[in-house]
């Protein structure tokens, strides 16, 4: 549910709003598997250079709340969003909970993937 604002020539604002209903992973275990909820920020698109930051506000199985941030970097060539995310903590077991790595977002309606890599430390 993107919505882009072009400004002018060049600038444009982009007003991000996502709703997840989970993810897919090869781990059983991964503590993220039950995690749902909207992300929603803003980038800007000045003369190609990306700029921007959003959060995450994610709950679990358990209940339990996830709080990320995400940082927009570029596009890559296939004009797909890239950037990097940061667990910034939450309720329960994620209070004290760290980690971070790379996205990569992107396509239309139902075709849209968000690939996420990275670490996440249940300190």
């Amino acid at each position: 549910m993107n919505e882009a604002i072009p400004i002018h020539d060049g600038l444009v604002v982009v007003k991000v709003s996502s709703i997840y209903d989970g993810f897919d992973t090869d781990i059983a275990d991964n503590a993220l598997a039950t995690a749902k909820g909207p992300c929603f920020g803003t980038m800007i698109i000045n003369n190609g250079a990306v700029s921007g930051s959003g959060a995450c506000n994610y709950t679990d199985a358990d209940g339990d709340a996830i709080i990320m941030r995400w940082t927009p970097t570029g596009f890559n060539d296939e004009g797909r969003t890239i950037g990097t995310w940061e667990l910034i903590g939450g309720t329960g077991k994620w209070m004290d909970a760290s980690g971070g790595g790379s996205f990569n977002a992107g396509g239309d309606g139902d075709e849209y993937t968000n690939m996420v890599t990275g670490e996440v430390s249940m300190n």
